[in-house]
Order: C-alpha cells, then sequence, then structure tokens
C-alpha cells in the first residue's frame, strides 16, 4: 500500500515538473518572439525613413517635389 503511495506521489512531482519547465519554456518562446516581432518593426521603420530621406535628396538634385510617404497601420496584432 505504501508503495503505491509513493509511486503516485513521484509520478505526481515528475508531471508537475514537466508541466512546470513547459510552462517556463512557452513563456519564454513567446518573449523571444515578441522581441523579435519589435524589432522587424523597428526595422521596418527605420528602412521606410531612410528610403523616404534618399528619395527626398535625389528629388532636391533634380529639382522635384516628393510627397512623403504614408505607410498603413501595422496588421500585426
Amino acid at each position: 500500500m505504501g508503495i503505491k503511495r509513493y509511486h503516485d506521489r513521484l509520478l505526481g512531482e515528475i508531471a508537475q515538473g514537466m508541466s512546470t519547465t513547459a510552462a517556463h519554456l512557452n513563456r519564454l518562446e513567446l518573449e523571444r518572439l515578441g522581441r523579435r516581432a519589435v524589432a522587424a518593426c523597428e526595422f521596418r521603420h527605420m528602412l521606410a525613413d531612410l528610403k523616404e530621406r534618399l528619395a527626398r535628396r535625389d528629388a532636391n538634385r533634380c529639382g522635384r517635389t516628393v510627397l512623403p510617404h504614408i505607410e498603413a497601420p501595422s496588421q500585426a496584432a
């Protein structure tokens, strides 16, 4: 009788440990994905700004007028 309770408790502790570890790893993965998404958005904005500045510089050299680029809102949720 005592051995069965020991094994049940041991299996319960193992299952709880695996569950806790899985939850921790999932949280770390979500945080990493969030940081990558933020970095991608920042890079996209930097690239758009650089393209706009280059277009303005080129237009000034040629005497043209450049309208500012209007960016659509991000679709990321």
